[in-house]
């Protein structure tokens, strides 16, 4: 009984551990991408370490967390990056997308809306 007690307190505790490195490698914002990469040694490692979050942004459906990322990229620290590039494009795109289906939801709603009846 007490072997099994200690084994599931070990469990419990290495789920916990795992879950809180977890957190804290995969950063919700761009803010905090970028802040996490500023812990990195090579600009290679930050660049890769941005890229692989601005992919997990776009399947996120956080475009302009996309956008930031990749913009940070660009201007920071490498200004040739194609898949930084890639990635901005794709993320001002998607964010044009919604916002043009954003204005012709209005148009179709004050289309439907008759003035003085």
């Amino acid at each position: 009984m007490k072997k099994i007690f200690i084994l599931l307190l070990a469990v419990m505790i290495t789920t916990t551990l795992t879950l809180c490195g977890y957190a804290a490698t995969n950063p919700t914002t761009s803010k905090a991408a970028i802040e996490a990469s500023k812990a990195m040694q090579t600009v290679k490692d930050k660049v890769n370490y941005l890229i692989g979050q601005a992919k997990s942004f776009y399947s996120s459906k956080k475009f302009q967390d996309v956008v930031n990322v990749s913009q940070y990229i660009l201007t920071n620290l490498d200004k040739k990056s194609k898949q930084a590039q890639s990635l901005l494009e794709r993320g001002k795109n998607q964010i044009a997308a919604m916002a043009q289906k954003k204005a012709d939801e209005v148009k179709s709603k004050i289309s439907g809306f008759k003035l003085g009846k």
